[in-house]
């Protein structure tokens, strides 16, 4: 009876990493409203308004607080811009 017994966490969430594989795992940057805000030069009521309307993705609650990932605002305008940098004269 040496059959391993797996922890709570590894059964049920299977792509659990354990804290020794993290160290190796960079998470991306998160962004505050005010620092989405600034990054696109809008105003917080706009950003509101385009994730209302599915123009721009929406954050993570995280307490009382909204997070956009980094790499969520990059591919966001990567692809706002995808047709203007495919053009050619």
């Amino acid at each position: 009876m040496d059959a391993k017994i797996q922890t709570p966490s590894l059964y049920l969430f299977p792509n659990y990493k354990e804290a020794s594989d993290m160290t190796q795992e960079i998470l991306p940057a998160l962004l505050d409203k005010v620092s989405v805000c600034q990054r696109l030069a809008i105003a917080p009521r706009t950003l509101e308004n385009m994730v209302k309307h599915s123009q721009f993705p929406s954050g993570v609650r995280v307490g009382k607080h909204v997070y956009w990932s980094e790499l969520a605002v990059r591919k966001w305008q990567r692809l706002l811009f995808a047709g203007q940098e495919a053009w050619q004269p």
